[in-house]
Formats: C-alpha cells, sequence, structure tokens
C-alpha cells in the first residue's frame, strides 16, 4: 500500500493500442441462437458461470468491501472521526500506526470507534506471521486479545512482501485459518512497475535472479493460498499522464483471480506522494474504480484515508482527510463514488465478468490479448450505438446478464444506445435503482462514469 517508486521501464511489447488508438472487435460467439431455449418462451436461457467474491464476517455477504489504509492516528481515534469515516461510504478500515505491538491500547481503541459505526478493522500486526513458528498457543494468546471484538475482521500481515517472505506467509495462514477461519489474513501485494529485487526480496540489493510479476503472482497464490488478492497500482504520475502498464496489471491480476476462483480487490490512488505522482481528479477516481469493477473487482480499497504523519510534508497531499482532521475535496469525490458502489454491489457481488467490449478509443493502454478478445454483441446485446469511447463489462449472475457500462474518456461525455435482441425488462444502478424496459436504451455517461445494466426478464419459462 505505501507508495512504491514508479520505475517507469521497458516492459515487454504486451500492449498493441495507443492511447488514441480505435478498435475493431469482432462479433460475439455468445449469440442469442446459441442459448439454451426457453420452454414457455421470454429471452433465452444462458449457460451459469461460478462466482467467487469475499465478504467481511461482520458485514453482508452481498455487501462489497470498500476500505481505506490508513485509519485516524493519535488524537484522532475518535467517535466523531470515524463517524465521518462512516459518512464516506468506507465499510472497512486498516490500521497503520496503532500496531499490536507498539500501540495496543489504540489498537483497541480504534476497534471500538470502528464498532460503534459498523465499520470493519484489519488490526496491523506484522508479527503474528512470526508468532505461528512459536506453537498454536502461543499464535491464539496474541490472537485472542484482539479476534473477539465486534469490529474484528481480519490482521493486516504484510504489506508488498518479497517471494522470499512466501513459504512464511503461507504456514502463517494455515494457523490462522484453523483457528479463525472467518477473519481475514491480509497481505496486499506489489504492482508491476516494482523492481526485481523488491519482486524477489525487499532487503537485498541485487537480485539473485530475473523476477517477472507473473511468477510473482503465481508464486504468491501458489504458496499462500489467500482468500483473496489485494494489489496497489498508482497510475497518475506528475506528468499529468496515466502509468503505461496499468491495464496489463489489472489484466493480469483479474485473469490469476479467476484462475484461482477467488476475488481480487485494487487500491485506488487518492493523493500524491513523493513528487511522482499527483493528486487525482473526480474524474480519474471514477475512472480508476469503474475499470476495477469493469474488469470484475469484488472490493475497492484507497490510499489514502486518514493523512499519514510521514505525508504531512509539502508534496503530499489528497487523502479523504488532513493531517488535521478534516475533509478534503478527495472525501466528497470518494463519498459520491462509494455511494454508487453501494448501489450496484449487490448485483456485482453475485456476478461474474464473462466477456468485454470497447469503442471508441482509450486513454491508457490495454493488452493485445484484451483488445483481441473484445466483441461486439453479447447474449441479448445485439449491438451498440455510440462515436464515443466506452468499456462495457459483460456479466453472468446465474444465468442473468449484466452490463456494466463506463465511459473510457476522462474529459468528455459519452452517449450510446444499447440495442437488444427483443424487449428486455431491467434494473438500471447508478446512484440509484430503476427499472426500465425496452428494446433499445440510450445511456448518457460522464468522463469516467459508469452505470450497471442489470436484465431481469431473462427467467420468463426458467423455473
Amino acid at each position: 500500500m505505501r507508495p512504491t517508486k514508479l520505475l517507469y521501464v521497458s516492459l515487454l511489447p504486451f500492449f498493441c493500442l495507443t492511447a488514441c488508438g480505435e478498435t475493431q472487435p469482432k462479433q460475439s460467439v455468445l449469440s442469442s441462437e446459441d442459448s439454451i431455449a426457453s420452454e414457455e418462451g421470454g429471452l433465452p436461457l444462458w449457460e451459469e458461470t461460478d462466482c467467487f467474491s469475499y465478504h467481511f464476517s461482520n458485514q453482508s455477504k452481498d455487501t462489497m468491501p470498500i476500505g481505506a489504509w490508513c485509519s485516524p492516528v493519535g488524537d484522532y481515534i475518535t467517535d466523531a472521526q470515524y463517524a465521518l469515516l462512516k459518512e464516506s461510504g468506507l465499510n472497512a478500515i486498516y490500521g497503520l500506526y496503532e500496531t499490536w505491538t507498539g500501540n495496543s491500547n489504540q489498537v483497541i481503541q480504534s476497534m471500538g470507534c470502528a464498532a460503534k459505526q459498523g465499520v470493519s478493522y484489519l488490526v496491523r500486526d506484522q508479527e503474528v506471521v512470526l508468532t505461528a513458528d512459536d506453537g498454536a498457543e502461543a499464535f491464539q494468546t496474541r490472537m485472542e486479545h484482539y479476534a473477539n471484538r465486534d469490529s474484528f475482521a481480519g490482521v493486516l500481515c504484510r504489506d508488498e512482501p518479497g517471494m522470499n517472505s512466501f513459504d512464511v506467509l503461507g504456514k502463517a495462514r494455515k494457523m490462522f485459518t484453523r483457528y479463525y477461519p472467518d477473519a481475514l489474513f491480509y497481505v496486499n501485494l506489489f504492482p508491476n512497475y516494482a523492481s526485481s529485487v523488491q519482486l524477489e526480496n525487499a532487503n537485498t540489493a541485487e537480485p539473485t535472479r530475473e523476477v517477472t510479476y507473473e511468477e510473482y503472482v503465481d508464486t504468491y497464490l501458489a504458496k499462500v493460498q489467500p482468500d483473496m488478492i489485494s494489489y496497489d497500482y498508482y497510475p497518475f504520475n506528475n506528468k499529468h499522464q496515466i502509468a503505461d502498464s496499468y491495464f496489463e496489471n489489472l489484466s493480469l491480476i483479474a485473469k490469476k483471480a479467476h484462475q484461482y476462483k477467488i476475488p481480487f480487490w485494487p487500491f485506488i490512488q487518492a493523493d500524491e506522494f513523493g513528487g511522482s505522482s499527483r493528486i487525482p481528479t473526480k474524474q480519474e477516481m471514477m475512472w480508476q474504480v469503474n475499470t476495477s469493477l469493469l474488469f470484475g473487482a469484488k472490493g475497492i480499497q484507497y490510499f489514502c484515508y486518514f493523512t499519514p504523519t510521514e505525508f504531512s510534508a509539502k508534496g503530499y497531499g489528497g487523502n479523504f482527510i488532513s493531517a488535521t482532521g478534516q475533509k478534503t475535496e478527495i472525501y466528497d469525490y470518494a463519498k459520491g463514488i462509494n455511494a454508487q458502489i453501494a448501489c450496484m454491489d449487490e448485483a456485482l457481488m453475485r456476478s461474474t465478468l464473462v466477456a468485454k467490449m470497447m469503442y471508441g478509443a482509450s486513454v491508457a493502454k490495454l493488452p493485445e490479448s484484451e483488445v483481441e478478445a473484445m466483441l461486439t454483441s453479447w447474449r441479448e446485446l445485439k449491438s451498440v450505438s455510440t462515436n464515443d469511447d466506452l468499456l462495457i463489462g459483460c456479466f453472468d449472475s446465474d444465468g442473468k446478464s449484466l452490463l456494466f457500462v463506463m465511459n473510457n474518456s476522462l474529459e468528455d461525455k459519452a452517449d450510446a444506445t444499447l440495442n437488444f435482441t427483443t424487449e428486455i425488462e431491467a434494473n438500471l444502478y447508478r446512484t440509484t435503482k430503476e427499472e426500465i424496459k425496452g428494446n433499445s436504451y440510450a445511456l448518457s455517461l460522464e468522463a469516467g462514469d459508469a452505470a450497471l445494466i442489470e436484465i431481469t426478464n431473462y427467467q420468463k419459462g426458467r423455473r
């Protein structure tokens, strides 16, 4: 979660679409003729896909985790500050300075404030990993101090570990899961612009060999076997550009999550740090969140909520809450975004990404494999009429079709008409839920914004 120094190095030629390139998507191989015929009329019946998600044990199973690092610090660990946190739309917060070894009283104080607001709390206790080596009794003795409290959702065990620590993490996770199966053993991974030294071993000066990012992720998943994949990537640099490998990282993590049948949670850049990045605009924050959801993310995390102490110096602006406990513009941006996530999270948590569509240009490069797989029709969606830049995620939910339609521009409004094979009835999710119907639907989206269409008359004749 801590900002890794951006290393804009040349990567493998994974991309072919430039930021201003046009795409020519191919026709879907999943047309209405390929569906299972409905015996009693109505829309076709579609093949169901596996669905996988993770929810905090003290939250509803259909509540998408919306978390952030870091929690209010020091004198700001108050009920009033946690009420602001809840109001922002976060349902989880991660400890930073209040570690169990160094500030156990502040951990308990923070957990109490979180419990009053119904917010899940991740305890920062990296030493719990080492305690696992001392045996079950020592492990449980340490955990029992905080694991039975109402707001407890898991332990933040490692941030951006190197591969050399995966064996230890895997052993600790097995013990953790044995005694606390409903809690999250939380580890956050490096982004793909981390150096080979960092990926292999963050404590050495030189790598012993070249490590690829895919090897790093695969090794982590095989050895640690986590409940979900968390990773950070901060795309907006101080040159007002988007880092080239943003979609490459997102695409790879989404692919691995699908392969291992676990969800993934990306971090959203909400500040600037050290002169290598900048404070994102409202549109850029929406764009980060919506591209993540479109690729199938089942959780959203922000960096940062409360301004860390070391970020108080010049060059570390943004965050939801300033170092003096005041709301910022970022707070207001995120509050609106989180309200939209909360409106549609039940539908997204129960669905699985199946395909994607793209129209116009992309503000960031897409992997060649993603571009080649883009469709122009899918299930009930026959075609899309637009002159603007769109990405569409096609989701299945127990045989039901959902369309996540996103404006892939950071500056311009997008208009599109979705044309269907027959009359559909659907729920439209934006900041509110409304019912729509018809053979087509016209949609207008602000820069970076998105809407979810959930087709509801798919069940006619199904049961």
